[in-house]
């Protein structure tokens, strides 16, 4: 797999009768989502990853062992840290109180160790 675009020739018309938009046009969306695929698979660190994907309980033993992941701050769009992908997730609803106080606990735990390991954080705006 390469991750480079084919080279093409810019003075040659890639556009077909019935498309709107050039081949080079369609290669350009292609390589940006390729591009932002390998950033969020190589780039990201694993903090990151779990505050996205919801893994709250596993953030306070991770951000205590890797206390630098805490300061990244992602570089595409809406360029925030993982403190405020924490915040901004939704809690998951649940009939059971015991299991909603549960979530919010683990959540309260994962806010608390993001900013024991960046307090900067809090005072970086979230986009």
């Amino acid at each position: 797999l390469t991750l480079l675009p084919p080279v093409y020739d810019t003075e040659r018309s890639y556009t077909s009768p019935l498309a709107t938009t050039t081949m080079l046009d369609k290669d350009c969306c292609h390589w940006d989502r390729v591009k932002y695929a390998a950033y969020t698979r190589f780039k990201e660190p694993k903090l990151y990853r779990l505050a996205v994907s919801g893994d709250w309980d596993e953030i306070p033993q991770r951000a205590k062992s890797h206390p630098k992941e805490a300061q990244f701050k992602h570089s595409y769009a809406p360029m925030d840290m993982a403190l405020h992908r924490l915040l901004r997730a939704p809690l998951k609803i649940s009939d059971d109180e015991e299991t909603q106080n549960n979530i919010k606990k683990i959540r309260f735990e994962a806010v608390e160790a993001l900013l024991n390991a960046n307090a900067d954080a809090c005072r970086d705006k979230d986009t």
